[in-house]
């Protein structure tokens, strides 16, 4: 968002001479213009640029589409709500996942080496598989 340039006169002091022959109510005038000169740019130019950038905010989860900005009070319910979009997955089975930073088959698969079974005793492996014998 591209704002206007503040282009208001506030040297009004800096203007005045330095034995200024003006009485008490120019000298005042002289010392107020410039905060006045500013306020009016505040309120005529840059409030008006401000509101007219400011998105609708929406109050509710199911209006505005995808591009309305949702007010704080929405983004707490929907962070509160979100396990609701979770279908058949309770609240403790989420709780399992506090930790998880990978795939959680590729950490199981780390933590064990081989499992492997037959009828006859096992060849080669190293510590850690293991071997399941039947006959």
């Amino acid at each position: 968002m591209q704002l206007s340039e503040c282009n208001a006169k506030v040297n009004y002091i800096s203007e005045l001479q330095d034995s200024p022959s003006l009485t008490t109510a120019e000298l005042k005038a002289a010392f107020d213009a410039g905060g006045e000169s500013i306020k009016t740019y505040l309120e005529a130019t840059l409030l008006p640029e401000l509101e007219a950038g400011i998105p609708d905010v929406v109050n509710d989860l199911t209006t505005g589409g995808t591009t309305a900005a949702l007010s704080a009070e929405q983004g707490k319910t929907l962070n509160t709500n979100k396990q609701d979009k979770v279908a058949n997955v309770s609240d403790t089975e989420i709780s399992y996942l506090n930790g998880v930073t990978s795939a959680i088959q590729t950490q199981l698969n780390a933590k064990q080496k081989t499992i492997s079974y037959g009828t006859s005793a096992p060849s080669g492996g190293v510590s850690g598989d293991i071997f399941l014998r039947y006959s």
